[in-house]
């Protein structure tokens, strides 16, 4: 089903506008099937050659595409549990700081400043914030990957453990994982449900930047 979506064995080349963002998504989905797949470093903005303004035969936007390998990949296989974290697993950590959880929202989000998207506002106890777009350059580029590895490394993150990517939705903690992968360090799994699904349960902790995490 994936080949019905033009995804073949050649490799694949994930990109957006906004420093892979939104591309990490695919990337990581497609990454954890054993696809051979990257983000075109600084998106869109960063190819040299010409851009077509036709419609594409194959799915023309990422969320089309993630979308696509989402739907195929329900029907054909399961994605590999050792790349995921349930909210069971992430209120397991959050009890016992067995492992670094690391939020790729905005700090304000995060602190649980009022705002139209989290509701309630907030982060899970013992997150550390990390927001996406610390891991590039003005260009939109991946910092080196010495510089990277500094950043994750002040989290608690050393590639030696095991750690928990999340944001609002899922989406833009695959670009912290990929942003790690960069720097050398693996370990990191998805809470794929991230804010959107630990808010669902009044019973999970919630704290702020006015609160005692």
């Amino acid at each position: 089903m994936l080949e019905a979506k033009g995804l073949t064995s050649l490799p694949v080349v994930c990109y957006d506008d906004v420093g892979g963002g939104i591309a990490a998504r695919l990337w990581w989905m497609l990454d954890s099937l054993g696809f051979d797949a990257a983000v075109l470093d600084g998106g869109v903005g960063a190819w040299p050659g010409n851009l077509e303004a036709t419609a594409a035969s194959t799915p023309t936007t990422i969320n089309n595409a993630i979308e696509s390998v989402s739907q195929a990949t329900s029907i054909d296989a399961s994605w590999p549990s050792g790349r995921l974290a349930t909210a069971n697993q992430v209120s397991a950590v959050v009890a016992d700081s067995s492992a670094p959880i690391v939020d790729a929202r905005s700090p304000e989000r995060f602190q649980g400043q009022p705002n139209p998207v989290d509701q309630p506002p907030g982060h899970m106890p013992g997150a550390r914030s990390h927001p996406w777009q610390k891991n590039l350059d003005r260009s939109l580029r991946f910092l080196p990957p010495d510089q990277l590895r500094a950043q994750f490394e002040s989290l608690g993150i050393d590639g030696e453990q095991p750690w928990i990517a999340t944001c609002g939705s899922g989406v833009t903690a695959c670009q912290n994982l990929l942003a790690a992968r960069v720097a050398g360090i693996d370990g990191g799994v998805l809470y794929a449900g991230s804010w959107s699904e630990w808010t669902q349960d009044t019973s999970r902790p919630i704290a702020t930047s006015l609160s005692e995490d």
